[in-house]
């Protein structure tokens, strides 16, 4: 494997909690960030053996910065929690040829600087700055929500409902849509009902509910489906 060097990484944040509203029932937090990485590394596939990859270091730094807001209500029997997240990731000046176009680049007789980009005929030589980081959705959020019914005897059974948001992403600093590197955004509900009784948990849960039909990845041109529609029940004893 070629080598690559240390990343460092500098952080930053600022925070605002408040553990309180309508007197008790609801808390919330409020987070916002701002991330250099120096020597980003990226993971790069050979598309002859698309499984096997190796590290390469980007010069000068790669940021991202952004937003986080969560809270979480319990009144009564019923509660919920909501979160959202904002994101935007730069990468800084980098040039390199897609490995998944090294064999049409060898045709050429220019060369690929990192820093200076090409030097003679190198076509396939492109400055990926200002490009997203891989697999870094610009926005997510997510709700979910459930109410827990007395039974009797101490029981409850409480139904639970959750919706997921995942925006558009990219599989490769790249960013080329020809070969599949822009992912769709994704809506992802899931529910479950849970019986509690004593020390037992019995849980009947589903996942992509609306059985979604998206990418999940990308890996040197090959796309991989994420999770269909599930259905499974679980058992969970306490001690």
């Amino acid at each position: 494997p070629r080598a690559f060097g240390p990343l460092t990484v500098t952080a930053s944040d600022r925070g605002w909690k408040r553990s309180s509203w309508f007197d008790g029932p609801m808390r919330t937090q409020l987070n916002a960030f701002y991330t250099e990485y120096n020597n980003f590394q990226v993971t790069l596939s050979d598309p002859a053996t698309p499984l096997r990859t190796y590290e390469v270091n980007l010069p000068d730094a790669t940021v991202n910065y952004g937003l986080e807001a969560e809270t979480q209500g319990t009144f009564g029997a019923f509660s919920f929690t909501a979160s959202v997240g904002l994101l935007k990731s730069k990468i800084a000046n980098f040039w390199a040829i897609d490995p998944r176009y090294q064999r049409l680049a060898a045709l050429y007789t220019g060369s690929c600087d990192p820093l200076a980009g090409p030097s003679g005929a190198q076509p396939y030589c492109v400055n990926v700055k200002g490009n997203p980081i891989t697999y870094a959705p610009s926005v997510t959020y997510n709700f979910s929500a459930q109410y827990a019914f007395q039974l009797g005897n101490g029981d409850t059974l409480t139904p639970r409902v959750n919706f997921a948001h995942v925006s558009t992403q990219w599989a490769s600093i790249f960013d080329n849509t020809a070969v599949g590197d822009r992912l769709g955004a994704r809506n992802q509900l899931g529910g479950q009902l849970e019986w509690n009784r004593g020390t037992w948990l019995v849980t009947l849960y589903g996942t992509n509910l609306t059985d979604q039909q998206y990418v999940a990845s990308n890996n040197a041109g090959g796309l991989y489906a994420g999770p269909p529609r599930q259905f499974g029940i679980r058992v969970t004893k306490l001690f």
